[in-house]
């Protein structure tokens, strides 16, 4: 049968029970369906209410008298959806049957959400317009003369909001309906490794495994068939996956397994991976299969925490700059229409929504928005030169550090002559992107224009877990990537010819201020400089030319002979000396 369009309805907490009594005479007064708004509900709803079968309430608020079916109604279908619905307590309805005589056959009936369904269906009850309920600021109302009647209320509101079971209510009930869906969350979180200290931003090394959690709950599952509950996950291309660190579970006690095969159809208590590249990284989406009746078969109450957890490692892709990081996203898909009889032949992946066929309701499904967390990581860079400021090659470093894991070493940047380009040389062989101008033009090498083109870089694992060494480049530059808080210290551990060794640089590198959207980073030696183009931190290091001593034959020879005429005077004063010295005594 097809479904309603996007019926969103609120949930009753008991059918109203119609029994028929002859006809009193009395005069309906106004009434009216009240429905409380839920807290922490977002969604805008738009309640139409439709009368299933009119009369007039009798004194006892509950009681119609006087009942015709509403014409609106096909009842030749309604007969053969009855009959499909519940075969026993509806195998005597037929098109003639009157709404006495259906108020019989559904005396203490429990199963109102999956009736409610039958109704809730264009080819059974045109709807028209229906009867709108207004905003009243903390409930929605809806108030009537004269038209008593047994209503049906749905939600005709739009696609992705919540949807829980239809109301069937005795119009002239006062008592307000109070909501009972739920509306399911999603929260991700980055953790310790022992998953303590939940924060939305934190630092790595690269190399670093990086650990994740995300909570959500077990949501109101009250009239669906089959309930969709799938948590996708992006992940930043500077992230790598590590599928055998994930665990799932509902409570504390019942662990999902994973099932490598996707078993079609799904068993229960198990769950898939989907694992594609995506634009902006990679995406896993862990699809639980069944999870209706996984829930049922464990007697698992409504709120119960579902918990998933695992790890990602910060690879050679890490991304330093400071406002972008690398971040990743989780979302949760949910069943968001009860009244959505899922029916239909199965998917191969029945646990994942597919399109709806021709004629079906297009948002079974919700989304959660995403919720984000951000790991950061920075870098240093060493720019080379000796005396007069000129890049200066031949020269090697060893960066050492308590967090060093993995470093990504580049050696630097080359510059090529492109028109299209947007750097422009300095005399000191530096580049830049400020274009030159009549003040400035004499610090410039011309206004030829340049185009930056980065080297990819190698994958260094730290020796001992401590310490890297890389070369400078042709233009005595090179890179450390992917460092996090620590004290460091640089070392020159090859020295161009005919220089001298530059002194060690020691520093501690901290973050402070981190959000899912940004770091602050700082490093204590003042020597170091942001570098806002690149997004690193650059130190300068120059090396002095060593002293020679001066060749024979020139001043050098005329310096030996005063130092050693000097020392021949100095040798007989000092004779001299002693030998008055003797007489004397």
């Amino acid at each position: 049968m097809k479904n309603n369009k996007r019926a969103l309805a609120m949930m009753t907490a008991a059918f109203m029970a119609i029994t028929p009594l002859a006809a009193t005479g009395m005069t309906a007064f106004a009434t009216s369906i009240t429905i409380n708004k839920v807290a922490g509900d977002k969604a805008t709803h738009n309640y139409k209410a439709f009368p299933l079968i009119t009369g007039t309430l009798a004194s006892d608020g509950t009681t119609l008298t006087a009942m015709e079916w509403n014409t609106a109604i096909n009842r030749e279908k309604l007969a053969t959806a009855l009959k499909t619905f519940d075969s026993k307590t509806f195998k005597n309805f037929t098109a003639d049957t009157t709404p006495a005589d259906f108020a019989d056959m559904i005396k203490g009936y429990t199963n109102n959400d999956g009736l409610a369904k039958v109704f809730n269906d264009d080819e059974i009850l045109s709807k028209g317009a229906g009867t709108e309920l207004s905003d009243e600021g903390d409930t929605f109302k809806f108030e009537v003369e004269n038209q008593d009647g047994w209503y049906l209320v749905i939600d005709d509101s739009t696609a992705g909001n919540i949807k829980s079971a239809n109301i069937l209510r005795v119009i002239g009930d006062s008592e307000p309906i109070t909501p009972k869906f739920s509306l399911p969350t999603l929260e991700k979180k980055i953790t310790a490794a022992d998953g303590t200290n939940p924060v939305d931003a934190n630092t790595a090394a690269i190399g670093d495994d990086v650990y994740y959690k995300l909570s959500s709950n077990v949501p109101k599952l009250t009239g669906y068939d089959h309930y969709y509950f799938i948590v996708t996950d992006t992940l930043s291309p500077g992230l790598t996956f590590n599928p055998d660190s994930m665990q799932v579970k509902i409570g504390d006690d019942l662990v999902i397994t994973k099932d490598d095969e996707t078993i079609k159809p799904s068993e229960n208590q198990k769950y898939y991976i989907v694992k594609e590249a995506v634009e902006n990284g990679t995406q896993i989406k862990v699809v639980f299969e069944n999870f209706l009746e996984t829930v049922k078969a464990n007697n698992i109450a409504e709120n119960t925490p579902v918990t998933i957890t695992y790890s990602a490692t910060l690879n050679e892709n890490a991304e330093i700059d400071r406002t972008k990081g690398n971040p990743n996203t989780a979302n949760l898909t949910y069943s968001n229409n009860p009244n959505y009889k899922g029916d239909g032949t199965p998917s191969e992946t029945p646990d994942e929504p597919t399109p709806p066929e021709e004629g079906k309701p297009s948002d079974v499904v919700g989304k959660t928005p995403d919720d984000k967390v951000n790991t950061f990581t920075t870098a240093i860079k060493i720019k080379k030169v000796d005396e007069n400021t000129q890049p200066l090659t031949g020269a090697s470093f060893k960066l050492t550090g308590t967090n060093l894991k993995n470093v990504k070493v580049a050696s630097g940047s080359s510059f090529v002559a492109d028109t299209a380009g947007d750097y422009y040389k300095l005399k000191d062989g530096s580049y830049t992107k400020t274009a030159p101008t009549e003040a400035t033009s004499a610090k410039y090498d011309g206004t030829t224009k340049y185009k930056k083109v980065d080297t990819a870089g190698d994958f260094v694992e730290a020796t001992e877990g401590t310490s890297v060494e890389a070369t400078v480049d042709a233009q005595g530059y090179i890179t450390f990537y992917g460092l996090k808080p620590g004290n460091y210290s640089l070392e020159e551990t090859v020295v161009p010819d005919t220089y001298n060794k530059a002194p060690d640089e020691t520093f501690e590198i901290a973050a402070t201020a981190l959000t899912e959207d940004a770091a602050t980073w700082s490093i204590s030696n003042n020597k170091f400089t942001f570098n806002n183009t690149e997004k690193v931190y650059e130190i300068t290091i120059k090396n002095k030319k060593g002293n020679t001593l001066p060749s024979t034959g020139g001043i050098g020879t005329k310096l030996f002979y005063i130092f050693g005429g000097l020392l021949v005077a100095g040798s007989g004063v000092l004779l001299i000396t002693k030998k008055r010295m003797a007489k004397d005594n």
